[in-house]
């Protein structure tokens, strides 16, 4: 499992009602908390040896047609063919999911889908939404 999740949530500006009211949960059980909500949505978790021999976590989702859902820490989503071992490596995307009948992913500032193909995977992407033109703007509470 990643430690990303931990550092962009120790990065999150408390708002002005948490701040000094109530401690915050220790950093070390933000993890189980991801662990919990990923695995209530079908995720699976293993840890395989890397080529240096060290232990890496991972989260596998089984999907429609015989693909396999994998997120490896540090290289990105994959999907793997069970039968044909079939091996497409997405190192760009930055979070996939399973929805319905359809692969969603975010890329690069952009939302898209994709039905899955029995021989290909993740074909004909349709983009659902650019969110590159959005900037951030700060707004005080209550809005």
């Amino acid at each position: 499992m990643s430690s990303v999740p931990v550092r962009a949530a120790l990065a999150i500006k408390l708002p002005y009602f948490w701040r000094g009211s109530a401690p915050l949960p220790s950093a070390a059980n933000w993890p189980q908390i991801w662990h919990d909500r990923w695995a209530e949505a079908g995720w699976r978790f293993h840890e395989e040896l890397d080529a240096a021999g060290e232990k890496v976590r991972l989260r596998e989702k089984e999907l429609l047609r015989g693909w396999v859902l994998r997120f490896r820490p540090l290289a990105g989503f994959e999907l793997e063919h069970v039968r044909s071992k079939l091996l497409r490596k997405f190192p760009h995307w930055e979070w996939a999911e399973f929805e319905g009948k359809r692969l969603v992913w975010a890329e690069k500032g952009c939302l898209f889908a994709s039905v899955l193909d029995r021989e290909a995977g993740a074909v004909s992407p349709t983009l659902l939404h650019d969110f590159n033109a959005m900037k951030f703007e700060a707004k005080e509470a209550p809005y």
